[in-house]
């Protein structure tokens, strides 16, 4: 059951999933490329990720929270470290007392998706602010030719240790999420970023690799474009940069811009983008994908582009996305026209 509290999710993007799981052997708690799958009171799978808030039910009332980041598997209890290694973790609840333990994520598809609506919003009204500006401009000035993104001649085209007495409730936790986050990559900071360690071997639940990546991990993409309802409005783009936290997408590049007849050539265009991944927390291998680019190069004054769409993981990291309708803006340099045209895209994008 995903629940959330919009003004939280907008402030902190910190929407959250929880869900509530039996568990027979708490020893086994480790994870499978960055994953544990537990199943819920319904049989439902219901994944636990680094970044995951957890309490643990036991016969004397509920445990304090803790960072599943921070687990550690000791010979006869479940332990948490507050440094890098497990092997001075401090002893956390007996696996006997424990009855079942409540999970919460961040629920980072709920996030990208008000965001997005938001977003959607602000779009409408710069587009008719700049439609006016250039309806005036066009007023002002003779009338001439100008070419679309790829328009040919002129053709216009048109993402705490041992405490049992916590009291079951629920809080907004908005701000708990935000701080976990920042505590997962403060407990990952200055560690090997794959392979097994002395840490892993003393039973941890997550290796270095899949801390690190729940923090921090690079990224790399490539992009095809064309305007939806035209043969013509070609680009590509390819880019490079992080993911934080599993969300927050920064990335640099160069985006080529097909200029039709009257430009000639594909022109280079040096972009930013910035945008939101949002992972569904009980569907892992699907997310909703939300960018924002904007850059200029010497053909070009100024490029803009908005997406939002689907993407999908045919293996983990490996994300393919789907862009059907999308706005992209061009500003041609040299007084040669600006144009809104809509567009579709797909991407592939690789984090590791």
């Amino acid at each position: 059951m995903s629940r959330f509290t919009p003004l939280l999710c907008l402030l902190l993007v910190a929407c959250t999933s929880s869900g509530y799981a039996p568990m027979g052997r708490p020893e086994a708690l480790v994870a499978s490329d960055g994953i544990i799958t537990l199943r819920d009171e319904d049989g439902k799978k219901l994944p636990i990720t680094p970044d995951s808030r957890l309490q643990f039910e036991t016969d004397q009332g509920w445990t304090e929270p803790v960072v599943a980041a921070r687990l550690c598997r000791l010979d006869t209890e479940l332990g948490f470290r507050t440094g890098d290694s497990c092997a001075s973790a401090t002893p956390f609840v007996p696996y006997d007392a424990i009855k079942g333990v409540q999970v919460e994520t961040m629920d980072r598809a709920g996030t990208v998706a008000i965001v997005s609506a938001v977003s959607i919003v602000v779009l409408g009204v710069l587009a008719l602010v700049l439609s006016d500006s250039d309806s005036k401009n066009k007023s002002s000035s003779s009338s001439s030719s100008s070419p679309s993104i790829g328009g040919g001649g002129g053709h216009r085209s048109s993402g705490g240790g041992g405490s049992y007495h916590y009291e079951r409730h629920h809080r907004d936790d908005g701000v708990a999420i935000a701080t976990n986050l920042a505590a997962n990559a403060i407990v990952s900071a200055g560690e090997t970023p794959d392979g097994p360690t002395a840490e892993t071997a003393l039973g941890a639940s997550f290796t270095n690799g899949e801390i690190r990546r729940a923090s921090v991990s690079v990224l790399a993409s490539v992009d095809a474009t064309a305007s939806a309802f035209a043969r013509d409005g070609i680009s590509s783009g390819l880019h490079g940069g992080v993911r934080l936290f599993n969300l927050l997408d920064l990335q640099a590049g160069v985006r080529f811009l097909e200029g039709g007849r009257s430009i000639g050539e594909a022109r280079a265009v040096a972009t930013g983008k910035i945008g939101l991944h949002g992972e569904f927390p009980r569907a892992r291998w699907i997310a909703l994908g939300l960018s924002f680019e904007a850059g200029a190069g010497s053909a070009v004054d100024l490029y803009l582009d908005a997406r939002f769409g689907v993407r999908l993981a045919p293996v983990r990291n490996l994300w393919l996305g789907l862009y059907p309708i999308h706005p992209s803006y061009v500003n041609w340099s040299h007084g040669r026209g600006d144009h809104w045209v809509p567009q579709s895209s797909f991407d592939l994008a690789l984090g590791f």
